[in-house]
């Protein structure tokens, strides 16, 4: 009933229990119920994954860490996080932010897709020191490229203003797309 324990330089660095729970950085076993691995350390705990593509240098890899009380994942490669359930990819985040659900092919900073059919796109447009930011509908199996959506939006008139209009746009098969009502903020 006894632990096996590993150490270096006179101290314990790992420890192996009766029951076959690991623990590295303590001997102390704070795991819930069931088997488990441990890892401690005073400031900042990491686990990191690393292979020939990623490299093994310091900014090459994955990390699962700690700090403060907050859990982090880092990706330090410029490639994306995918996130699985049964079997199958569920959302990403690709290397430039944008979230991706239910599609592979994320287009928008939030891109959600469901069974072949797309639902809501929040999209953030700057242009001509106009802001918009607002709910883009994309007709099933197109995309943005193809001009088949229709949008409601929220309008700033300049650069640093507040959101002052509300836009709803649609538009037909590869067209641009066209206002079609506006709530001002006098409503």
């Amino acid at each position: 009933s006894a632990s096996l324990a590993l150490g270096t330089d006179s101290t314990e660095r790992l420890r192996i229990d009766s029951t076959g729970n690991v623990s590295i950085g303590t001997s102390a076993f704070n795991l819930p119920s069931g088997k488990g691995l441990q890892v401690y350390d005073s400031s900042t705990p990491r686990f990191k994954l690393a292979n020939s593509t990623t490299g093994t240098g310091s900014t090459d890899g994955s990390l699962l860490y700690v700090s403060g009380s907050d859990l982090l994942i880092e990706n330090k490669e410029s490639a994306n996080m995918r996130f699985y359930t049964a079997a199958t990819e569920r959302m990403r985040i690709d290397s430039s932010g944008n979230v991706g659900i239910g599609t592979t092919n994320v287009q928008k900073p939030l891109h959600v897709r469901k069974d072949g059919e797309s639902y809501p796109l929040l999209v953030q447009n700057r242009t001509n020191g106009v802001s918009t930011a607002g709910i883009s509908f994309i007709a099933s199996g197109s995309d943005f490229a193809d001009g088949q959506y229709a949008s409601i939006e929220a309008l700033s008139g300049g650069s640093g203003s507040t959101l002052h209009n509300l836009l709803f746009r649609t538009c037909t098969s590869g067209g641009t797309p066209t206002e079609r009502m506006r709530i001002d903020s006098s409503g």
